[in-house]
């Protein structure tokens, strides 16, 4: 209800916060939307594997953060990478879909813990594959939402897509959170993965569809100069 009032609100606006031009721009919509999923995801993930480790596998608190090490440090190393040298080289398509298709293995792989499953076989391997799938979309989506919009609008994209990255992360908890009260045991875990499974392969496939093969930048154009420039140019080759 209050998205569609702000809409309206924004339909009649002499001087709407997110102009409409906003909306037909490809590449901002389709960042703005693999943000939502991809945090919706990713957030999701941490928080059923953190009920997993501690309701199931009878983790302690400590433990279950001392667990998630592995996915912080290889999310870190792998946002480093893909920010500094991926993007300009395989571009924030191929990223967004190979992360949210490495998110969605890792999730598959904790469709098939027990209840006395085993740190090193069953759960590492999928905390390892969460963190470089996060580190190679996260910041994907960020810089995608940057491309191909004018100086001007920089802040509103950047503001969007943040925007959906909190959103995308409620809707992601809730969504799991109404499976696992549904069901009762492993079987709520398992299948509320399945739904990240399927958030994760949403956002690999608006990834693939939405951004065009070849991103293009877009300028503003410079300003004229004005009319006390032009006289002082004029004055300076004068003299």
């Amino acid at each position: 209800m209050l998205l569609s009032a702000f809409v309206r609100i924004e339909a009649r606006s002499r001087s709407p916060l997110v102009p409409g031009s906003s909306v037909r721009n490809r590449t901002l919509v389709a960042a703005n939307l693999s943000a939502f999923f991809t945090f919706g995801a990713f957030f999701a993930f941490i928080f059923l594997g953190s009920l997993l480790m501690q309701q199931v596998l009878g983790y302690s608190a400590t433990r279950t953060g001392v667990a998630w090490l592995a996915t912080t440090a290889t999310s870190v190393v792998a946002a480093g990478i893909t920010g500094g040298k991926l993007v300009a080289v395989v571009g924030v398509r191929r990223l967004l879909v190979a992360g949210q298709s490495l998110l969605a293995i890792s999730v598959l792989l904790l469709t098939r813990v027990t209840a006395g499953g085993d740190f090193a076989t069953d759960l590492l391997p999928a905390l390892l594959l969460a963190g470089v799938a996060g580190g190679m979309a996260a910041p994907a989506a960020q810089i995608g939402a940057l491309s191909g919009v004018t100086h001007s609008m920089t802040g509103l994209a950047s503001g969007l897509v943040e925007t959906m990255r909190e959103i995308g992360g409620a809707v992601g908890v809730a969504a799991v959170s109404t499976v696992l009260i549904s069901r009762a045991g492993v079987n709520a875990f398992h299948a509320a993965f399945w739904v990240i499974f399927v958030v994760a392969a949403l956002g690999a496939l608006t990834a693939a569809i939405g951004f065009p093969r070849r991103p293009t930048q877009e300028i503003e154009p410079e300003p004229a100069p004005s009319n006390v420039s032009v006289v002082m140019e004029t004055d300076v080759r004068v003299r």
